[in-house]
Order: structure tokens, then C-alpha cells, then sequence
């Protein structure tokens, strides 16, 4: 974003390039919040199951009612509960926030989840083509939704406070504002989570959907964060 003449904001879109750095917080659209907000109150409760039953170190509380908050609890629970409190080497909770989450991701990865099997290999190698992928199969119905929504390229249209257009092509990432495509990104990065969570069982790692919290002693919390 830059400042016009006035000194208000616009973006810097004028014949932007794909990876253009603008992007969409609000779905103007009445029929996609209607129908997003539709598949959310039909599978938010067995997502919400999938997210929360799967591991014992890593609880994801995104697309919940009040998730936030709990969240915020559940780590504070965590380190208050902490009986074998050691000064030399406190428990501390360590947070990580994936910058632009929404609009970063690539959409093989997302069908991948959502179909269920990988198609390239991930996680350095640890996962290959072909292996299976964790996902709730509720989310199984909306494949064709989420197939015409980003299985192809596409472009994002809006207006400026100046009253130009402006048309972004997208070939990736997904609408933040969005409650669908809230659920679908901690779904796609749950497997991912998964794994780091199986490889350091002394951590509890708490979500919501792109701000994770670590719980660990501190002199692990970097290598964890890492």
C-alpha cells in the first residue's frame, strides 16, 4: 500500500504483476458468504473433532465459535499448570504467525488434503508421491465447490478510492474473510503440524488456524520454533 496525493492509502496495482502484494480481506460477493457460511454450520462439528481429537500434543481450534478465546485459554492452562516448574529452564510458550497465511499457500497442497493422498513429495522427502493424507472426509462434498472456486486460474476484480478497476490474476492462495477457507487452510496444515508434533513429543503445540503457539522448555523453544 502507498499514499496518493491526499495522503489516503491506495494499492499499487496499476498493471500488476501475479504476485502483485495486494489482497482481498472482504468476500463482496452475497452469494458466496451465503453458501461459505452454509458448508461451515454443516461440517464445522466434525472438523472441529478432526482438528481437536487426532493428537495428543497439538490442538487446533480453528473455525470454532469463540476458538480465539479458547485457544488463549488452553495455553494459559498449560503453563499454569505447569508442576515440575523449573527456573533454570521454564516452561515458555513460543508464538509463530505465517505472515500474508491466506493468500501464501499454494493450492496443490490444499487438494492434496482434501483428496487425501499427495501428489509430490513433502516434508523433505518424509512423505512421497502417493501416500495417504489425514483429512476429515466431511469436507469431501464441497470438492466440487472448492474445484471451481481454484482449480483454475482466476481474477480478482476491485475498485480503488480513486474509482479504478483493477484485475489481479490469481493462480494461488485463497480468500482471506472467508469462513471455508478458513477451515480448508488449518486442514491443509494440519498434516504438516502432525509431523513436527510426532517428532517432538515433549512440546503442546496450540492453534488457531495460522497463529500457533508452542508450549516448551525454553531451552527447546527455539529449535522447536525452527
Amino acid at each position: 500500500m502507498k499514499p496518493n496525493a491526499n495522503g489516503a492509502p491506495f494499492p499499487n496495482a496499476g498493471g500488476a504483476s501475479v504476485d502483485a502484494n495486494v489482497r482481498g480481506i472482504v468476500i463482496s460477493s452475497t452469494w458466496r458468504r451465503c453458501s461459505a457460511s452454509l458448508a461451515v454450520d454443516g461440517s464445522s462439528l466434525a472438523v472441529a473433532d478432526y482438528l481437536l481429537g487426532q493428537y495428543d500434543n497439538f490442538q487446533q481450534f480453528a473455525g470454532q465459535k469463540d476458538g480465539v478465546t479458547r485457544c488463549a485459554q488452553i495455553v494459559q492452562l498449560l503453563l499454569a499448570n505447569n508442576v515440575n516448574h523449573d527456573v533454570s529452564d521454564p516452561l515458555v510458550a513460543v508464538q509463530l504467525d505465517v505472515s500474508n497465511a491466506f493468500c501464501s499457500v499454494a493450492r496443490q497442497p490444499q487438494f492434496d488434503v482434501l483428496a487425501g493422498k499427495a501428489s509430490r513429495p513433502y516434508d523433505n522427502g518424509r512423505v512421497q508421491v502417493g501416500d495417504k493424507l489425514p483429512t476429515p472426509r466431511t469436507l469431501d462434498k464441497y470438492w466440487g465447490d472448492f474445484l471451481s472456486m481454484q482449480g483454475n486460474a482466476s481474477a480478482m476484480c476491485f475498485s480503488d478510492n480513486q474509482g479504478v478497476t483493477h484485475h489481479l490474476p490469481c493462480s494461488k492462495r485463497g480468500q482471506q474473510g472467508d469462513g471455508l477457507e478458513t477451515i480448508r487452510f488449518a486442514e491443509t496444515v494440519h498434516p504438516s503440524i502432525r509431523r513436527f508434533c510426532e517428532r517432538h513429543l515433549d512440546c503442546r503445540v496450540v492453534g488457531i488456524c495460522d497463529n500457533i503457539f508452542i508450549i516448551v522448555r525454553l531451552s527447546r523453544a527455539l529449535s522447536c520454533a525452527a
